[in-house]
């Protein structure tokens, strides 16, 4: 975006599992970049989550608290999600897809099967805020790089619609069945 500095989300469960003390961590490191800014939705009560928000850079963070996806992802235009836990599915992953919106997330469980290095996003090490901070310094320093991984964002989407899903449970279904039967 030309008209506003580039905009680094997190929406989530201000939890040490979902990392957000991760990505704090790297958005202190890179404070300096020119030109990008946080936007942290979800809500945490306990010391932990203070101390995280308290690590942002407050002149480029702005808090929501907690907001509906479809509130978030327009605003955004690159999501992290750095759990430092394996994640059953990363729900978050494709809820940005949907929205044209790339994600930097942790190579472990779900979401290391729907982040696509160089197609939807990258993928970094769990509790890795230097290789965080990397990422998000090559998408939001090449406008051409983020828009094709904003583009394979959205094309990834389709796959995850609940029309899609049943037919690939009922293509895998009746291969089961077909095989005992064989």
């Amino acid at each position: 975006p030309a008209d506003r500095p580039f905009r680094i989300g997190f929406i989530g469960v201000h939890t040490a599992f979902k990392g957000i003390d991760v990505l704090a961590q790297a958005a202190a490191n890179i404070s300096e970049t020119p030109s990008v800014e946080f936007y942290i939705a979800g809500t945490g009560r306990d010391e932990f989550a203070e101390q995280a928000r308290k690590t942002f850079p407050a002149h480029k963070t702005k808090f929501l608290g907690w907001t509906k996806p479809e509130d978030f992802f327009p605003q955004i235009d690159l999501l992290v999600a750095p759990s430092i836990g394996a994640e059953a599915f990363g729900r978050v992953a494709v809820e940005a897809f949907a929205h044209a919106v790339p994600v930097i997330g942790t190579n472990l469980g779900g979401l290391s099967e729907s982040i696509l290095p160089d197609v939807n996003g990258l993928q970094v090490p769990p509790s890795d805020s230097d290789a965080i901070g990397a990422c998000i310094y090559k998408i939001a320093s090449d406008p051409d790089y983020y828009e094709s991984l904003s583009k394979g964002a959205l094309a990834s989407a389709p796959q995850y619609t609940a029309k899609n899903v049943a037919t690939a449970y009922t293509n895998a279904f009746e291969t089961i069945v077909a095989g005992k039967d064989a």
